[in-house]
């Protein structure tokens, strides 16, 4: 991959929604970052972190990347590609460098609680509780994306619900079990024979 410099356009606080052009935010961007292309998904969270000073001790990061489609004549339609891995990371860096500087990424931010990540399947926004959504606009290998079909002059105190599926880690503790069948010496000769059948008409 071409080492260059990208830059991270970050939006946050706000919720995605259907507009015309595809996926959509209710909010403006709250930074632009310049970052290295191709940093590994641990990189690009802990740099975005520290950029913009969030607590990744009580906070995790999701990133849903405004992945821009050709549609023909210079026209594009945006559909949502979550980043959850290196998978879907190395796919936004390759979608990125296809297309000419300067090079951006827009990329919707959710910050959720650590407390509540593995107690509910919903992303909560900064600013308040979480509504769960029952539409999804897209579904990726990984996941599933967000939708509020909602007018972007919406009330700015509305959150998205993302269908995460989060996993449990299952204890399992297997037993082994003694299931051979013991045989008794006593009952069998040197032969081989059980003594116990013989009958006395063979003898």
């Amino acid at each position: 991959m071409v080492d260059r410099r990208v830059t991270l356009v970050c939006y946050m606080n706000g919720v995605m929604y259907d507009g015309p052009s595809g996926i959509s935010y209710t909010k403006p961007p709250i930074r632009h970052l310049r970052s290295k292309m191709g940093l590994g998904y641990e990189e690009l969270v802990s740099f975005i972190c520290n950029s913009l000073e969030i607590d990744t001790e009580k906070i995790i990061l999701n990133m849903t990347y405004r992945y821009p489609v050709h549609i023909g004549s210079g026209t594009f339609n945006y559909v949502p590609l979550r980043i959850d891995d290196e998978s879907t990371l190395k796919d936004a860096w390759e979608i990125v460098a296809e297309f000419p500087p300067p090079n951006c990424m827009d990329l919707f931010l959710d910050l959720v609680p650590r407390q509540s990540y593995t107690s509910s399947n919903c992303n909560i926004m900064v600013d308040s509780g979480a509504v769960p959504s029952t539409q999804p606009i897209f579904e990726h290998s990984h996941c599933a994306s967000p939708l509020m079909t909602a007018n972007p002059e919406m009330d700015e105190d509305a959150h998205s619900c993302d269908d995460m599926n989060t996993e449990e880690d299952d204890d399992y503790c297997g037993s082994d079990g003694d299931t051979s069948e013991e045989s008794s010496d006593d009952d069998v000769d040197d032969e081989g024979v059980d003594v116990h059948h013989v009958d006395d008409d063979m003898i």
